[in-house]
């Protein structure tokens, strides 16, 4: 298997994805099964993986608001299928097993200033803002933010009526 990184997959995500190898992957693939703290599933679409969505960082979530919560994160990895509202259909989808099946009462979620794309899937899922807060890397060369979102179970709900 060969492994590739697109800079543009990869540049709001906070994170440092190089020099990717299929023993680390394994690596962090059992680290992931093995995890009580989170929750992962793959996006596939017509027999291929394209991405991956997970609630993650749940101990920590739960703890600062005080019930059940966790941290929820997308990653569409194959650009040819940005932009076609596959994220925000996914996102719902993980909403609805989070609150009706995982018994979560708060899910949260962050963006980078820059990803503009995930910012606007956000509030279109109904993730309301809640405050920025310092990204301690930066992108091309600048600081930045992270700009941070929470969707209650009732207030998704709500949604849901409309």
């Amino acid at each position: 298997m060969t492994w590739t990184s697109d800079i543009s997959v990869i540049q709001y995500m906070g994170a440092t994805f190089e020099k990717p190898s299929k023993e680390n992957e394994v690596k962090r693939i059992n680290e992931i099964l093995n995890n009580p703290d989170e929750y992962n599933w793959m996006i596939e679409l017509n027999g291929k993986i394209i991405g991956n969505v997970s609630i993650n960082s749940i101990e920590v979530t739960s703890s600062k608001f005080g019930s059940k919560a966790g941290n929820y994160t997308i990653l569409i990895g194959d650009k040819n299928y940005w932009g076609k509202g596959i994220a925000h259909h996914v996102g719902q989808t993980v909403l609805e097993w989070a609150f009706s099946k995982g018994e979560f009462e708060i899910i949260a979620a962050r963006a980078l200033n820059e990803n503009s794309a995930s910012l606007a899937m956000l509030k279109k899922i109904g993730f309301e803002y809640i405050e920025n807060t310092t990204f301690e890397g930066q992108i091309k060369g600048e600081k930045t933010e992270w700009q941070n979102f929470k969707i209650t179970k009732q207030g998704f709900l709500n949604l849901k009526t409309k």
